[in-house]
């Protein structure tokens, strides 16, 4: 029986405590070099929202500073 973790395991242990959160778009492109369909848009210093008819710009948060802004959106090909 294996003890210890997986090089895959450390890689995530390693990249959740640098970032906070971690994707499964992360692994797939950060450790198996995945490339996926749209570009994955991260968090800023700011971001941008619609409000009420106009743009608004707002300062993020620095726990979601990159963090992925819509996880699922960045599909994959072969990805169900």
């Amino acid at each position: 029986m294996a003890c210890g973790l997986s090089e895959l395991q450390k890689w995530i242990l390693a990249q959740a405590g640098r970032r906070g959160r971690i994707y499964y778009t992360d692994i797939c492109e950060g450790y198996f070099g995945w490339q996926p369909v749209r570009p994955i848009e991260r968090y800023g210093e700011t971001r941008q929202r619609y409000v009420m008819g106009t743009w608004v710009e707002e300062t993020v948060p620095p726990e979601k500073i990159g963090q992925i802004v819509v996880p699922a959106a960045s599909i994959f090909p072969g990805s169900k």
